[in-house]
């Protein structure tokens, strides 16, 4: 069981990647996006049962309630439900003793994680470890009652896989919705930051003041907004590539400082003292 589980987590991992990746491309086209999530939570279940833990012909165990659950909580209905119609139908197409049972775990797992979608939706406190280890459980649980609907071995089931599944099932379930929260954790701060880079530049390049972006460590103009180019006759590129004098490294400021003064144009340190070459004086001489 431990083994399969170990398959599930590697299989749900790739999905969190490729997930993040989706996120990007069908960013604004949220209907798209859950139903290509759900398809890829859908295709994880499968690939899931098709190395179950087999406990008798017709009667397999896998990380579905898991995969489900996550896809319900993340994905919401809208990429549930395909998750869910996908595992379903191919546990129904593999019949046996336990089929009905494993159907019913697809739609309590489902349920559930939507169940939990809404709660998040409105208090985030609901994801957080304690009370997702919690939520697992609770799948499990359940899902180990279910087992009672199998014909005849309900209970010898039980006592088999139970100790297993309460242990490592709410683990691996927690586990993973860390990995997709650290990732939408992370997607929401790259927009974030799109978002205000976007809001600043506007600000920027509207402002009538004349503003220039500098680098004075290397000693360059990094930018200039329209109004900079137009006071100073350059366009950006051009005052892009203009320099003014590096600020002194600490050390050499108090060198310089205690030097006697000197008639020099460079000060000690290699630090040029000389006029910048691009004040308005420099500029071409264009009327406008």
């Amino acid at each position: 069981m431990i083994l399969e589980l170990i398959q599930n987590v590697a299989l749900l991992v790739t999905l969190a990647v490729g997930l993040q990746i989706l996120a990007r491309r069908f960013e604004g086209r949220p209907l798209l996006y859950g139903l290509t999530t759900g398809v890829l939570f859908g295709a994880v279940g499968i690939a899931g049962m098709m190395t179950p833990m087999r406990f008798s012909p017709g009667v397999i165990y896998d990380g579905r309630s898991i995969v489900l659950s996550l896809a319900g909580l993340f994905g919401g209905p809208i990429a549930a439900i395909p998750a869910a119609v996908l595992c379903g139908a191919y546990r129904m197409h593999l019949g046996g003793a336990g089929a009905l049972a494993g159907v019913s775990v697809v739609i309590e797992a489902t349920a559930l994680g939507v169940a939990l979608h809404r709660l998040r939706q409105r208090n985030e406190a609901w994801v957080n470890p304690m009370r997702l280890w919690l939520f697992g459980l609770l799948v499990h649980v359940i899902m180990l009652l279910l087992q009672l609907m199998i014909p005849n071995s309900g209970w010898a089931l039980l006592r088999r896989i139970g100790p297993s599944v309460l242990v490592f099932y709410p683990l691996g379930f927690l586990l993973i919705a860390q990995i997709f929260l650290d990732g939408e954790r992370r997607r929401k701060a790259v927009k974030a930051l799109r978002e205000s880079e976007e809001r600043y530049r506007g600000m920027f390049d509207n402002n009538h003041a004349v503003m220039l972006l500098l680098d004075p460590d290397q000693g360059r103009i990094v930018d200039a907004n329209p109004a900079a180019c137009d006071f100073y006759g350059w366009p950006a590129d051009r005052l892009s590539r203009r320099r003014f004098p590096r600020r002194p490294s600490p050390a050499a400021s108090r060198r310089r400082a205690k030097a006697p003064a000197s008639p020099s144009p460079a000060a000690p340190g290699g630090w040029s003292c000389c006029a910048s070459p691009w004040t308005p004086a420099s500029r071409p001489s264009t009327r406008r």
